[in-house]
């Protein structure tokens, strides 16, 4: 399948950072034609629902006409 157009295969990637008492969780929603991160958030609970949940809506809310 060829993406060559942006906005029309969105990612997402969920990944943790070292921080000084642990860890937190980054989020982010990317443009799979662009490589560009369209929304992101980060999360300091073990459950990473709702954060993915609200960087989903926020990439929505800004990126889809």
């Amino acid at each position: 399948m060829q993406i060559d157009l942006p906005n029309k295969v969105w990612f997402a990637e969920v990944t943790f950072v070292s921080v000084k008492n642990g860890f937190v969780y980054l989020i982010t929603i990317m443009d799979w034609a662009k490589r560009r991160v369209l929304s992101w958030r980060l999360s300091n609970m073990l459950h990473a629902d709702y954060c993915a949940l609200a960087t989903l809506r926020c990439g929505l809310a800004e990126h889809v006409s």
